[in-house]
């Protein structure tokens, strides 16, 4: 049983469609009810997909919905934390601290909130898988500027995956995050060259590799999914 936030936006919607297709049952989670309906209609009437509406970046919110997906699942398997933004342009002094915290929140607190909330039941099971997204940002020297905001929230991604890895590895629990660079997007405006991105569909097949039971003996890796950007 996987259960993925962030599952209506554009590697969300290809994640869901491919676990999905190998025949996962799929806990969607999304808070805008026409971008559900979008990704229903995307992938169909399906009855291995269910929705479940939550603020991510609220703990209530969260620790409501897992507890209504384990009335209806009895179980999460697998956590996908794809859920993020990026909001840049602007250099650290110009930077409020309400942008800084909406990267945060939006980016960080959301992996941790959910994390958190279905990290006690995996380990009373003895199993876990956790896959979570970081950006090529957050390690990278150089970075373009007005980016930091967004490369500390990912960053911590990458922490946060790491701790998981050391903290739960005892109970069969996996925790690694793949870190794209920019990725293809259908909706990108008229004209932007994709040619550098990676195809969203490409990070969903690393993403179920490392859900997989043939990434046993991966676990705390923050997996480049580059390409050629």
């Amino acid at each position: 049983m996987v259960l993925v936030t962030g599952a209506t936006g554009n590697l969300g919607r290809v994640t869901v469609a491919r676990f999905l297709k190998e025949g996962a049952r799929v806990a969607a989670v999304y808070r805008s009810e026409d971008r559900m309906r979008n990704l229903e209609e995307a992938v169909g009437k399906v009855p291995n997909l269910k929705s479940f509406k939550s603020d991510v970046e609220n703990a209530e919110s969260v620790d409501a919905m897992v507890k209504e997906v384990l009335k209806e699942y009895g179980r999460i398997d697998i956590l996908l934390n794809i859920v993020g933004g990026w909001a840049g342009g602007k250099n650290v002094g110009e930077t409020t601290p309400e942008e800084w915290d909406d990267m945060i929140s939006l980016n960080l607190r959301s992996a941790f909130l959910c994390s958190r909330a279905v990290l006690p039941g995996m380990a009373e099971r003895n199993y876990g898988r956790i896959v979570s997204v970081a950006a090529k940002h957050a390690t990278e020297k150089g970075r373009p500027a007005g980016n930091l905001a967004y490369a500390v929230s990912k960053g911590g991604v990458i922490t946060l995956t790491r701790g998981i890895a050391d903290e739960y590895g005892k109970y069969d629990i996996n925790a690694n995050c793949v870190m794209p660079s920019s990725i293809t997007d259908p909706k990108a405006p008229a004209g932007t060259d994709q040619s550098r991105r990676v195809p969203a569909e490409q990070i969903a097949e690393v993403i179920l590799f490392l859900a997989s039971e043939s990434s046993r003996p991966v676990s705390g890796a923050a997996v480049p999914v580059y390409g050629k950007g």
